[in-house]
């Protein structure tokens, strides 16, 4: 006696092994996409903290100016961290810690530079190395001694100086 071929009914709950396959598949394209764009994003908004960071070093430089007769001040001390935020403001009470670096998490003071001429240091290829994430406050003399400008770098990615359009990217008062 013939019996027809029977098929067997699969459950509407189950997934083959290649649906499976391409789902695994598409997961890992869509990933190798998002996570280039993610990593970049990341990098973009660091450097961009440490940009808010330099700001910050140039707020409180020109606060200290301001208290003292518009000289610039020699070196980064606890008179100068009293004018970062939380500080007092007075040149005694320094503030609780310099700016949050965003490559360590740290907070960190500025380091003293050594940038000459700041004219010249904007067109400056950016190849000079600072910490990642580091700020760095350059005090500028005249030919007279007095500390009449001074220079503002951060290091981005990879410990090299932020660019600019142009070559270097410097705060200043010039």
């Amino acid at each position: 006696m013939y019996k027809p071929y029977r098929t067997k009914h699969r459950s509407a709950s189950a997934f083959t092994l290649v649906e499976l396959l391409c789902s695994v598949v598409v997961i890992g394209v869509l990933t190798g996409i998002a996570l280039p764009n993610y990593i970049g994003a990341s990098n973009k908004a660091k450097q961009a903290c440490v940009i808010n960071n330099m700001h910050q070093v140039q707020t409180a430089v020109e606060a200290w100016a301001v208290a003292n007769g518009g000289i610039y001040p020699p070196m980064i001390d606890t008179e100068l961290q009293s004018y970062f935020p939380g500080g007092g403001g007075d040149g005694i009470t320094p503030a609780p810690g310099g700016p949050t670096n965003p490559f360590s998490s740290i907070k960190e003071w500025p380091v003293l530079g050594s940038v000459a001429d700041v004219g010249l240091e904007r067109l400056k290829a950016p190849t000079d190395i600072i910490a990642a994430g580091c700020s760095e406050y350059s005090p500028i003399a005249n030919v007279y001694g007095s500390i009449d400008t001074y220079a503002v770098r951060g290091g981005g990615y990879g410990g090299q100086v932020i660019a600019s359009p142009h070559g270097t990217l410097v705060l200043s008062n010039q």
